[in-house]
Formats: structure tokens, sequence, C-alpha cells
């Protein structure tokens, strides 16, 4: 099945569609439209390699859709603690099934940053996975944040 002849309609539904076959997500993933890209980060079939290829891609709401995809690698998440975009770091961290080294990672970026963001801050503070120690660390330099 050849996307490239496809109309725009077509390829969007394919991107989406949880049982499109891995190859077309594959060649969906390199599309020219962010949106059909959009919709292949967030698909629960999209193969985990072409998901490390998309955290990279020059829209952020592509990368914001790998970093809430639960299919997403861990070392894939890890590349987009330090994203730029707040959003996806924001995105990043309400991810439920970011392992604890991801949590205290994305802590340490934000403590980084001359402004931590806030939002992001109460997120990780409230996570389940976030090691007691560093939830008093966190208390105890962002208090007024909490």
């Amino acid at each position: 099945m050849d996307t490239e002849n496809r109309s725009f309609s077509e390829k969007m539904k394919l991107s989406y569609n949880p049982t499109t076959p891995k190859n077309i997500l594959c060649d969906l993933a390199q599309d020219e439209s962010w949106s059909i890209r959009y919709n292949v980060a967030i698909n629960p079939n999209t193969p985990q390699d072409i998901l490390g290829q998309l955290s990279k891609d020059t829209d952020g709401g592509v990368r914001r859709h790998v970093a809430e995809n639960k299919n997403t690698l861990e070392d894939t998440l890890l590349d987009l603690v330090q994203d730029k975009n707040w959003f996806i770091r924001l995105k990043l961290s309400k991810n439920p099934n970011i392992s604890s080294k991801i949590i205290i990672s994305l802590y340490e970026y934000e403590k980084s940053l001359k402004k931590p963001d806030r939002i992001i801050i109460r997120v990780l503070y409230k996570h389940s996975k976030l090691p007691h120690i560093t939830k008093v660390i966190i208390k105890t330099l962002y208090g007024e944040m909490l």
C-alpha cells in the first residue's frame, strides 16, 4: 500500500487508525504534513524506532505526542527531558509510564533553568514515582510554587 499517491484525507485516516500496519505508519512518519506526523506520533501501533525519529521532529506538536505515547522508549523520553518547549516537558511529566529516572532528570533540568516552570514542578512533586528525597528537596526549594 503506497502512501505517496494517497489523498490527504486518506493519509489522515491511516495515521490515527490503531490498526494501520506498521510499514504504513513508517511511511506516514516521513510525510511533509505535520498533522499526519502528529497522528503517527500518538498512534499506539507506531514502532518505537519511528517514535525515536519523530522525537526530533521540527514540529512541537509531533514531539509532544511522542512524549505522551505510552510505547515510547525510555531513551527517547530522556532525550525529550531537555526539549526547549515547556509544554513538551509538561506532557512528558504527565506520562504515567515514565520512570523515576526520567522524573529526576526532568526535575534536574527544570532546576537548571533560570526560571523553572511552576506547573511542571507541581506535577513532578505530585508524581507517585518521585523519590521521597527529591520530594523533600522540591518542597524546600520551590515550596511557594506548590
